[in-house]
């Protein structure tokens, strides 16, 4: 009788428990879930943030160096000789960090560059109808390429080009390339760590326009252009308001990736952090393994506390069933007195 009431007793609390175990893991799955989330989430937006912060700076700082070089030039355009532009076009890329500088003239379709080369027509190079020429003369006002792969260099650049204007009249234009290698890797290092990944992304295309990888730039992938589609039919992505808002989508290999996207001064070019959707799952799963472990072993404490309490508990009831057994042995004539 004693084991039978003891096993009973001790299997009722056990389910008993077991539900209420089960009850608390579950919530604190759900608060360590949560948790979890917010922090790699918080994690992960500070870092996307401090790209397309990094991103603009970069840009603001290339832009106002090259509106400042064609308002300095411009104050004596029509009195430097050619000794002088090859010598400014060096100041600027040394001061503004270009690749290479340069200063286009109107009246002759020269090209005075950093490097001391000289380059017109006669040599097969029409200055007066390239892009960066025109672009800066039809608008009146610093312009800024699409990035694109040279065929001089052989490096993706990006041109920053200005209008040389004195007194009303148009002289040239002052120019600089930037390498996009270096302006990635100076802006997209804020975002790199062991499972996170930046790039900037065209959202027009899809195209990729930044990002450490040479291979990948001006290139498009799966990931790439899943982005610029779920930008385009999701406003929550680039919402101001909803800074932190995570969206899902496959890379070219089938893992699936939580990514964050914010602004850049350039309104097609967006600035996003990548990292992979199984970071924020197996974080989740070691809390849950965590809790798991943790009320399974105070389970089993419990249990065999209550198993000592019950059987200690029970012993008067052994003896008052050892002194009723007795007594009906004696009716029934089993004992004698």
């Amino acid at each position: 009788m004693k084991t039978s009431v003891s096993s009973k007793l001790t299997l009722f609390i056990a389910l008993l428990f077991l539900i209420i175990l089960t009850a608390i893991t579950l919530v604190m799955y759900q608060n360590a879930k949560a948790t979890v989330y917010q922090h790699l989430s918080a994690v992960q937006n500070k870092t996307v943030e401090d790209v397309s912060r990094a991103y603009d700076i970069y840009a603001d700082v290339k832009r106002n160096a090259m509106r400042k070089a064609a308002e300095i030039l411009s104050q004596n355009i029509d009195s430097y000789n050619e000794k002088d532009l090859i010598e400014l076009a060096k100041m600027l890329k040394e001061s503004a960090g270009y690749s290479i500088a340069y200063i286009a003239l109107e009246h002759n379709g020269n090209n005075y560059y950093s490097n001391g080369n000289i380059r017109n027509k006669q040599g097969g190079y029409d200055t007066l109808n390239r892009p960066w020429y025109k672009a800066a003369k039809e608008k009146g006002e610093l312009a800024v390429s699409e990035p694109y792969l040279s065929n001089t260099s052989g490096k993706f650049e990006m041109t920053y080009s200005a209008p040389l204007i004195k007194d009303g009249k148009f002289y040239g234009v002052v120019a600089g390339d930037f390498d996009l290698t270096v302006y990635s890797h100076g802006v997209l290092n804020f975002g790199k760590s062991a499972s996170t990944d930046s790039f900037v992304v065209n959202v027009n295309d899809g195209s990729i326009m930044f990002h450490m990888d040479e291979k990948k730039m001006l290139q498009k992938d799966k990931l790439s252009q899943a982005i610029a589609e779920a930008v385009k039919v999701e406003p929550r992505i680039l919402d101001p308001k909803h800074t932190d808002y995570i969206f899902y989508e496959v890379d070219d290999n089938g893992i699936e990736q939580a990514i964050m996207c914010h602004n850049t001064i350039n309104p097609s070019y967006k600035a996003c952090s990548v990292t992979q959707a199984s970071v924020y799952e197996n974080e989740v799963k070691k809390q849950l393994v965590s809790s798991a472990i943790v009320g399974i072993v105070s389970l089993l404490i419990s249990l065999l506390i209550v198993r000592i309490i019950i059987a200690r508990s029970i012993r008067p009831l052994q003896a008052i069933q050892q002194g009723l057994n007795n007594f009906f042995d004696f009716l029934n004539h089993k004992k004698q007195t």
